[in-house]
């Protein structure tokens, strides 16, 4: 029932997305909890309403399982995702992923084995919101108290999460505390 819905509710996002002259990919690749490897597969696009007002949209449409996360195994399934539910990935002029060299690598990362397919599908930038995450985990490593802090935070999670007997009284804890909200 919920894949029927979700792709049911794709393809009424590729519907909307068709009425778009171009079209931009954003993918990241990921291990879920099960540790299978999956892209996650965004496209942002041009809406243009009835009042000629145009908005930039950007939906996910899905994840994508991964046998293996190389270059060539990562551009193929993207492109071929992206014909199979519909777009026309001769319209794709933009690419956003992180800075992993599979992903982002000039030579023969992804993004530049898109290019060589579609050479108009030339602009490409790293996703914000890593660059965002490398700036905060640089500086975070420089100072020396936020990096003790972190570590310890890291190690009292493990302690916790490894044994459900000490999450369990940390449940109860949390519960009779008069301040503490939902755990």
């Amino acid at each position: 029932m919920i894949n029927c819905l979700g792709e049911s509710i794709r393809n009424a996002l590729v519907t909307d997305i068709r009425k778009s002259k171009f079209i931009s990919v954003m993918a990241d690749e990921s291990s879920d909890v099960s540790m299978t490897e999956q892209l996650a597969v965004c496209i942002r696009y041009l809406n243009a309403s009835s009042d000629d007002a145009v908005r930039v949209n950007e939906v996910f449409l899905g994840f994508v399982e991964l046998p293996t996360t190389d270059a060539s195994t990562i551009t193929d399934s993207l492109l071929g995702n992206l014909s199979k539910w519909g777009l026309d990935t001769e319209r794709l002029r933009g690419m956003g992923f992180d800075g992993a060299s599979n992903m982002s690598g000039t030579q023969s990362g992804v993004q530049a084995r898109i290019t060589q397919r579609y050479p108009k599908a030339k602009y490409f930038t790293h996703c914000s919101s890593h660059c965002l995450n490398l700036v905060i985990v640089a500086s975070c490593n420089k100072v020396q108290e936020i990096k003790n802090f972190m570590t310890t935070f890291q190690e009292l999670s493990f302690f916790f999460s490894y044994s459900p007997k000490r999450k369990e009284i940390l449940k109860q804890n949390f519960s009779t505390s008069s301040d503490a909200k939902t755990f």
